[in-house]
């Protein structure tokens, strides 16, 4: 049997042992198999990236994110299982609203240097098995994946996707460039800071977007809203000649779901500044955002630029553009994705029997 979906806590010390080794089950974890979950991620390689001065910490913060949030209901940790054996983690955290993360999936190393049909019956299992959990789950609108580009697998199965569905208002994928900085490292400026956006700002930013790029990527950041729609959402203003010009949009998420900067996030909108502004905007924006974030003591966070933002403004030591891109899907695409991608792995696990 490929896939043996159960959606009830997860508890390696208690399930009762499968007849089939080969047997391949997903579950839903509950917050007591947290630690678990990282050790399935950490022992993937799956963290190499990350920043090495961030490591020491992500253990602690992750286990005490995944052990807080999951009770509220409002994040997913799956967790896969190789008959006795666990194997595999992938993690759908809730942004905003109707909006959800697909925020990281690890397979075991050991597990994964088996053999590629191994790794690709985990991968299908876990992506099959998270997806239609989503679908199943009313209060998801949007899924919102940020991901490398130049990685083939994410280009199958997100870009080739969303090309072959044609359809932007519920998919689109699109390039972006992330620029990561440490906020400790950006000197405050004596100049005065940018201003939160009121709630009429963030209706404006909302229907500039949605003119400026319809579809499924605008609507899945859902910025429309007085206060915003998720806690951890900010926005400053930069307003010329009385009418809003510029807005930068914060997204401070913290250590635990935040492993490689990405969910600490600025991106910096110009609805028509002036020529001869557009840097001491940015510059404004820009400064008022990581203020935010040295006062809350995060360590990284990153700016994205593409088509309909802004690039972050000389002068502040952001590292270089890393090429990435940007899938939303809306639920209603869901249950064809599923299928496209199914169809995607079968392929391959035949290839790799």
């Amino acid at each position: 049997m490929l896939l043996n979906s159960t959606f009830a806590p997860f508890a390696a010390e208690t399930r009762p042992r499968v007849d089939r080794p080969r047997a391949l089950q997903v579950v839903a974890a509950d917050g007591g198999s947290a630690d678990l979950a990282w050790k399935l991620l950490d022992s993937s390689g799956y963290l190499d990236e990350t920043t090495p001065a961030l490591r020491p910490m992500l253990a602690d913060a992750y286990r005490e994110y995944w052990r807080r949030v999951l009770p509220g209901g409002d994040d997913y940790l799956m967790l896969a299982r190789s008959g006795q054996q666990p194997v595999g983690t992938l993690a759908v955290s809730r942004q905003c609203g109707g909006t959800w993360i697909w925020q990281h999936v690890g397979i075991d190393a050991g597990f994964r240097k088996r053999s590629a049909h191994a790794k690709n019956r985990t991968i299908l299992a876990m992506y099959r098995t998270t997806a239609q959990l989503l679908l199943r789950d009313q209060r998801v609108r949007h899924l919102s994946i940020t991901c490398a580009r130049h990685k083939p697998f994410n280009v199958a199965t997100y870009h080739a996707f969303a090309t072959a569905y044609g359809d932007r208002m519920r998919c689109s994928v699109h390039d972006l460039a992330v620029h990561k900085i440490d906020p400790s490292t950006a000197a405050a400026t004596g100049a005065a800071p940018a201003p939160r956006l009121s709630g009429s700002g963030w209706q404006e930013l909302a229907t500039w977007l949605r003119t400026r790029a319809p579809g499924a990527a605008s609507a899945a950041l859902e910025l429309a809203g007085d206060p915003p729609c998720c806690a951890q959402r900010l926005g400053f203003a930069y307003r010329a000649h009385g009418r809003l010009a510029a807005a930068a949009v914060v997204e401070i998420a913290g250590l635990g779901s935040n492993l490689f900067g990405l969910r600490n996030s600025i991106r910096v909108f110009d609805l028509g500044l002036p020529a001869n502004e557009r840097e001491a905007a940015t510059m404004a924006l820009v400064h008022a955002a990581l203020a935010e974030f040295r006062a809350r003591g995060e360590r990284e966070a990153v700016l994205f630029a593409d088509a309909d933002s802004m690039p972050p403004p000389e002068g502040l030591p952001f590292a270089a553009g890393i090429e990435a891109m940007h899938f939303a899907i809306a639920r209603e695409a869901l249950p064809a994705w599923i299928e496209y991608f199914g169809a995607m792995f079968t392929a391959r696990l035949r290839e790799s029997a």
